[in-house]
């Protein structure tokens, strides 16, 4: 999927934007592709003819960027996103717009129909979004936004929507992209950061156990001179600087304003500090010799690494 242009933060964010198009006509499997496009049917061909082919188009594929970049905001690094749920919610957005706007175009009882069939689709969705993390409400969200402000932005423009001129869907296209370039620098930005704390934390939580039993090992190799007792602290000392540049990337993660695990990166963040020092501390106690307070300061770090460890687990639980 990543291959033939999935939504990933990753790549999206470090110079691959085109995703944010190709990924609306990507689909997890079957069953996925053929709700989308019957969804797709029944809401298009209704805006199509309300809206016209060219600016139905148009809002589609804008709503299909705002639904990527929407996926972004909300999610960060950690999905990989496929579908044309968000152009299509972008063009029951447009269908909303319209009715609100141009209501006098139906007959009342349409209009109530409509309106119903309209609600009960936003709802159901949005709702069944919460309670399963593979759809990607993000998408739709920014979709069914990019669709209503298209759609109001024609309505209130006054187009002769029957035959609209290659004019009214260039200024469409326009308005659509300036909104666009608003949004695009601080998801882009910080979808970059989160997928950098991404890494850095499967990096901690695939190496930390294996290092920390690496150190214990050292400590309990016997010694024969102080030159090895020297040598010991050293390779202790090289053993923290994993710990160091984990926290190093994580400190970015003071930065983002929107990752959804944004604590649980402070956390790591913190934990890996506390890794360091007390990695350091037993370092020096063997270079310099072990004293009352570097026994103190040891037991102390020690006693905040089991308690972030805690809050660690927990938060992980809960995410």
């Amino acid at each position: 999927l990543l291959k033939w242009g999935a939504n990933y933060a990753l790549f999206t964010a470090n110079g691959e934007a085109w995703r944010l198009v190709t990924y609306s006509f990507i689909h997890f499997g079957i069953i996925h592709l053929g709700m989308n496009m019957l969804c797709l049917y029944l809401a298009g061909q209704i805006a199509e003819r309300l809206y016209s082919f060219r600016l139905f188009l148009t809002v589609y594929l804008f709503s299909a960027v705002s639904g990527g970049l929407g996926s972004l905001f909300v999610r960060g690094g950690a999905f990989v996103g496929g579908g044309a749920s968000g152009a299509v919610f972008g063009v029951v957005g447009a269908l909303v717009a319209f009715i609100l706007l141009r209501r006098q175009c139906f007959p009342k009882p349409l209009l109530k129909s409509l309106w119903g069939t309209l609600i009960s689709f936003i709802v159901f969705n949005f709702a069944v979004g919460f309670f399963f993390d593979q759809i990607d409400n993000g998408a739709h969200a920014g979709g069914f936004i990019a669709g209503i402000i298209a759609g109001s932005f024609i309505c209130l423009m006054k187009f002769d929507l029957k035959a609209v001129c290659f004019k009214g869907v260039l200024i469409t296209f326009l308005f659509s992209g300036l909104i666009v370039l608003v949004v695009w620098k601080p998801i882009m930005r910080n979808s970059r950061l989160d997928a950098d704390c991404r890494m850095a934390v499967n990096s901690l939580e695939i190496s930390d156990d294996r290092l920390v039993s690496n150190i214990s090992s050292i400590l309990q190799h016997p010694v024969a001179s102080i030159a090895d007792v020297s040598t010991k602290a050293d390779l202790i000392g090289r053993q923290s600087l994993f710990w160091s540049q984990i926290a190093t990337k994580l400190e970015k993660s003071n930065r983002p304003g929107w990752p959804l695990n944004r604590k649980i990166y402070k956390l790591q963040y913190q934990y890996c500090v506390k890794r360091f020092e007390l990695v350091s501390e037993i370092a020096n106690s063997l270079k310099f010799g072990s004293t009352k307070k570097l026994y103190d300061s040891i037991s102390k770090i020690n006693d905040e690494i089991r308690r972030l460890k805690i809050k660690i687990k927990s938060v992980g639980k809960n995410k």
